[in-house]
């Protein structure tokens, strides 16, 4: 549930997936840390401008960031890995949600829950909607427009973070459908 109203924020903001690469000169380690901390996925490995050999591997380990590669490396070999990136973490974005998540709930429309990684009970899709909208004001609160393909908010641009999440809460408690303009002013 949390990687579905991720992408939601990702697109609010936005925050395309991007490709990138870093060249590392073997000198006694096989395990290279990526200076991206946002990096999501390794594509591919190369060693000396070739790809892998067949049988030869390597392991990307998503929390620190390294990537360990098992091939027969020497000094000053040259390893290039390719990777993907957000700007934004998982992690970052999950704080944002549950905060989020918290401001709904203490807003008294709904109680919402998290636990691993679902929210309970779980949200209607125009839920999960409100959920991303308001994790996106706390990411970007000098916007005065916010945008979904269904939903658009626009507020005052004097109109402060804790008021527009306030206003858009108790808007949301009204009648919101799939098509609508939600103006904040």
């Amino acid at each position: 549930m949390l990687s579905q109203i991720r992408t939601k924020v990702r697109y609010f903001i936005p925050d395309i997936e991007k490709t990138a690469s870093q060249t590392f000169t073997y000198t006694t380690s096989n395990i290279f840390t990526l200076q991206d901390n946002n990096a999501s996925e390794v594509t591919s490995v190369t060693k000396n401008g070739n790809a892998l050999e067949s049988g030869q591997t390597y392991t990307f380990n998503s929390t620190d960031k390294t990537v360990t590669v098992d091939a027969s490396l020497i000094v000053d070999d040259v390893v290039t890995i390719y990777y993907k990136y957000y700007d934004y973490s998982d992690t970052e974005l999950n704080s944002y949600i549950h905060y989020a998540l918290a401001k709904i709930s203490a807003s008294k429309l709904k109680t919402f829950r998290i636990q691993d990684t679902n929210v309970y009970p779980k949200p209607t899709e125009l839920e999960l909607n409100l959920i991303a909208l308001v994790a996106v004001i706390l990411l970007k609160p000098n916007q005065s427009m916010y945008k979904l393909p269904t939903i658009t908010v626009q507020c005052p641009e004097n109109m402060s973070k804790d008021e527009k999440i306030d206003k858009l809460i108790s808007d949301f408690g009204g009648s919101l459908g799939y098509s609508d303009l939600i103006d904040l002013t």
